[in-house]
């Protein structure tokens, strides 16, 4: 079987949340049930393709703190060297509850953020069954950032660092060594008083100081209010706060960490329609103060794009080994991929290395984070293209909105998903691959099966009104299709901009409107 999971967690109302408590005893949830396709379909489970029989890319870059998260790791590289399914004998299962994101710890163990009529919680799951045997709720009125959660591992045991919009950071500790796991919380540090008015907290990471680095930020495209402002900081382990304000300018995305440095990308304003500026930075502790050790403008347009989640820059910066960082511009007429170098230049022109337009010119946005990958022969990046992409489906509208209605259409998407390679050295980037894929999922990267694993429609059926789903599977030298396998019908399996994520044992999760489901090879050779 393949596992799939849900990777945003921005698709479920989110309420207060219950008294600050760990539970310890084993919880089970009994009512979870399959997914049952809320349209006609044919062929559940159905494979078609190839078995992979291609080579292993070399192990991805390993980036300090080491941390699980959204995007696998500090670098938000959507990789991962655990080895995804390669289509033997592939089963498939689904499982009728939200979780988001997908936290392995070295020892096996899952902790996932979970949504529930309180508000969200961090539960210790059972990668099989999927069953919580514990759990850790935040205090009353205080709502979790679950898109961004972080775990890092302190021996056998894992910290999973989390903040609310409200501006408390929790620092949870997840003792892995008895059975059922217990969540104790060792921090709770209030940083609402450092920020700025209309503010609200969306990042934290931990950097190689133990420091806890922070911003606000909102996302758009989850009915977010825009803010004019950004506050970063970072608290030391004394507890101490500093802080930079950053005015007019958003953050909408994640951030990347690699030893002691941040890598941060704001936009305009959301409703600012006269600017058209975004910057990308680079921050470092300082003895009282955050230091920037270098800011470089992009053209972010004037407007979101159709279908966009962003004002400006739609993905979280990825970092290309220890050399570059990829993120997206939104210029009005055709975005670009932008690398810039993770050191600091000479000068601000100096800082970015390329600029590489990519899809087609009045039909181009990007949302999510790019794929990155390094190796011998240099840097490659993955993108997928989601202009004009159908809305989200929240779950406030899931009493009156109909399960199977237009947001389903994935057919309404400008088609597009591109490699861009970067050299070792010199700055000719250039597109390798490029392919007609429609794909608003949060892709992953296995090293070890050479396969970047997706969510995809089937177009003929889509035209007709049919929403037949498939998890596929592609070669991520060429992007051609390997295999895919369909996972059912309607709007039960849309993936609704979640994401997966691939377990030790070779599962893959993707998350769906209706939960999870599960991929995984079997058997033999056929």
């Amino acid at each position: 079987m393949r596992r799939y999971f849900v990777a945003l967690g921005l698709v479920v109302d989110i309420a207060t949340t219950n008294a600050l408590q760990s539970h310890q005893n084993a919880i089970r949830d009994s009512n979870i049930t399959s997914i049952a396709s809320s349209q006609a379909v044919n062929g559940s489970g159905q494979f078609s393709g190839n078995i992979s029989c291609l080579e292993p890319l070399e192990p991805k870059t390993q980036y300090c703190p080491d941390a699980s998260m959204m995007h696998q790791d500090g670098g938000n590289t959507g990789s991962t060297d655990y080895s995804g399914p390669i289509g033997r004998n592939i089963s498939t299962s689904s499982f009728s509850t939200h979780l988001a994101p997908f936290l392995f710890d070295p020892q096996g163990g899952l902790t996932v953020g979970e949504p529930g009529a309180s508000g969200y919680s961090l539960k210790a799951i059972d990668p099989e069954t999927l069953e919580a045997i514990s759990s850790w709720s935040p205090p009353t009125n205080q709502t979790l950032n679950l898109a961004y959660i972080q775990q890092v591992v302190d021996g056998s045991d894992s910290i999973i660092l989390a903040t609310s919009t409200q501006g408390r950071v929790f620092v949870v500790q997840k003792n892995n060594s008895v059975s059922p796991p217990t969540f104790t919380t060792s921090r709770d540090i209030d940083v609402s008083h450092v920020l700025q008015a209309g503010e609200q907290l969306l990042n934290g990471m931990y950097d190689t100081l133990s420091n806890i680095w922070f911003t606000t930020g909102v996302i758009l495209g989850n009915a977010g209010t825009p803010e004019n402002t950004t506050t970063v900081g970072y608290i030391t382990p004394s507890n101490q706060i500093n802080t930079i304000h950053l005015q007019n300018q958003a953050v909408e995305n994640g951030i990347a960490v690699s030893n002691a440095t941040v890598y941060v990308v704001t936009g305009p304003p959301g409703g600012d329609t006269a600017n058209s500026t975004g910057n990308m930075y680079a921050f470092q502790a300082e003895d009282a103060g955050v230091k920037t050790l270098w800011n470089a403008p992009y053209d972010a347009g004037s407007k979101r794009q159709p279908g966009g989640f962003a004002r400006g820059s739609g993905t979280t910066p990825t970092l290309l080994g220890d050399a570059y960082i990829a993120v997206a511009g939104h210029a009005d007429t055709q975005i670009s991929l932008l690398i810039y170098h993770q050191t600091a230049q000479d000068s601000e022109d100096a800082q970015l290395l390329c600029k590489v337009p990519i899809f087609a010119p009045g039909a181009s946005a990007v949302d999510v984070g790019s794929i990155g990958h390094a190796s011998e022969h240099g840097y490659s990046a993955v993108l997928f293209n989601d202009y004009n992409a159908p809305p989200i489906y929240l779950s406030a509208n899931a009493t009156t909105a109909d399960i199977n209605g237009a947001f389903n259409n994935m057919t309404t998407m400008a088609a597009g998903g591109v490699r861009v390679d970067i050299p070792l050295s010199g700055s000719d980037c250039k597109i390798t691959w490029e392919k007609d894929i429609r794909m608003k999922s949060v892709p992953i990267l296995s090293t070890k099966a050479g396969l970047l694993y997706g969510y995809e429609q089937d177009v003929e059926d889509a035209e007709n009104g049919e929403w037949v789903w498939y998890v596929t599977a592609r070669d991520w030298e060429t992007g051609d299709l390997v295999w895919k396998v369909q996972t059912g019908a309607g709007g039960n399996f849309n993936d609704n901009f979640q994401g997966n994520a691939i377990g030790r044992d070779g599962r893959l999760y993707q998350g769906v409107i209706g939960g999870i489901v599960v991929l995984k090879d079997g058997d033999g050779t056929t």
